[in-house]
Order: C-alpha cells, then structure tokens, then sequence
C-alpha cells in the first residue's frame, strides 16, 4: 500500500520508525498512563507509536486498523493480564519495575525467527522503592532458559508440547522439585533448597518419588516405580 493510498503513512512517512501499539481501545487512566510511558520511551529513540483509535481515516474500523498496520513496520503488544499479574500473586507491597525493550527494524530480505537487534531499554518503576541497579531480567531469562532446556513440553516448534493443563502443571511441578531439592547448583554447590535454608543434603530421586500420596483411587492410581525409573533415566 503505497503512501497515496494509506492517510496514515501518508502522514507519518517513515514507516520504519513507525510503531503499532496492539491494545483495546478502552479509553481509561491506566490505558492512558501506559499509551503515555511506552510513547515517551520510543520518543526517546527517534520512534513514533500510533494507535489505531487515535484518528478515524475510515468509517470502518477494520479499515482503520489496516490503514495504521500498513504505515508501520514494528509492532508492540499490551496484554492486561500482564498488568495485574504482580499485583494480583504479591500485593501492592513489592518491589517492582519493568524494562521495555525496544528492537530495531529487520532487514526487509532477513526471515528469521528470534526477536531484532535490541537498540534500547526503558525502565518504569511500578510499586516500591528499589534499587535500579537490579532491576534486570538476566534472572528469570537463566531461569527460563533453564526449563526450556530441561522440559522437553517447552521445546519451541515442536508437537511435543502437553495436551493437557493438569499434565502440564504435573511436569513442570517434578522439575522444579528435582532442580530445588536434587540437582547441585554448579554455582552454589548445594541444591537451592539447602543454600535457603529448607534443608540439610541433597535428596535423591527416592526422596522425591515418597512423596506420591500412598492412598490414591484405583481411577488415579499412580505407578511409582515407572516414574522412579523414568526420572532416574533421565536426570541421574
């Protein structure tokens, strides 16, 4: 579409720096409040975000959204879960900020499937009083990193994800009880549970596995050597 066919593009001519902000159009004080963080944080980098409510060149709304995706060429999602999902675990009394990571254009013959080149970052703190200096995601992306490698339900572009949310929770559950009470840490030497405190030697896989309840249904009924073989295979 080219710009005397798009008012929008027409009106912001470098699409390259041009960024659509994905986000209901519910006009409210934390919609503006974030509209109005995420516009200065790109302002700062030479990046102009639009939305799509923010002026009507068509009668038709999806006309309308069309107009101001085809007039970018980045893209930048807000998704309200992510907004309350600190509050809502933690309360209001948390440390806690956010960084905004700001990539730059790809190469228009570049196919590829990691995030661009990284070309900044804002910082927004949200509740408490912190340190800016630890504000960083380097934690939970190692922590990340080490499921993905360790869980084989998170390899990416694979059919080997779960198929239900209670074996999901099942899996991930074991890992974390392996990783905390089982593994050592290369760093640490000792498992993170004994490094906090909540216990005294490493445990083994036998440890871990008395932990099925003993009684079950005859409908659940669990094999406890079958996962006793199945975890020591795979993680001794």
């Amino acid at each position: 579409m080219g710009i005397e066919h798009n008012p929008v593009l027409a009106e912001n001519p470098n699409a390259a720096f041009n960024v659509f902000l994905m986000m209901r159009f519910a006009d409210s004080a934390a919609n503006r409040k974030i509209v109005k963080s995420l516009r200065a944080g790109l302002h700062r980098y030479g990046m102009n975000l639009l939305r799509a409510d923010q002026k009507a060149y068509s009668a038709s709304l999806w006309e309308n959204v069309k107009f101001y995706m085809n007039a970018c060429n980045l893209g930048v999602a807000r998704h309200k879960t992510y907004l309350e999902a600190v509050e809502n675990a933690f309360g209001a009394d948390i440390d806690y900020a956010q960084l905004q990571k700001i990539y730059g254009a790809v190469n228009e013959n570049e196919t590829r499937y990691s995030p661009a080149k990284c070309i900044g970052c804002d910082m927004n703190v949200v509740s408490g009083n912190l340190d800016p200096k630890h504000v960083a995601t380097s934690y939970v992306e190692r922590q990340n990193l080490s499921m993905r490698m360790s869980i084989r339900r998170f390899t990416r572009l694979t059919n080997a994800f779960s198929k239900k949310i209670e074996n999901h929770a099942a899996a991930v559950a074991i890992w974390f009880m392996y990783y905390n009470f089982c593994r050592v840490h290369s760093t640490l030497r000792v498992t993170p549970a004994m490094e906090a405190g909540i216990s005294d030697h490493v445990w083994s896989i036998e440890e871990m596995c008395d932990l099925v309840p003993k009684a079950v249904s005859a409908t659940k009924q669990i094999d406890r050597n079958l996962l006793l073989n199945a975890l020591g295979e795979k993680m001794s």
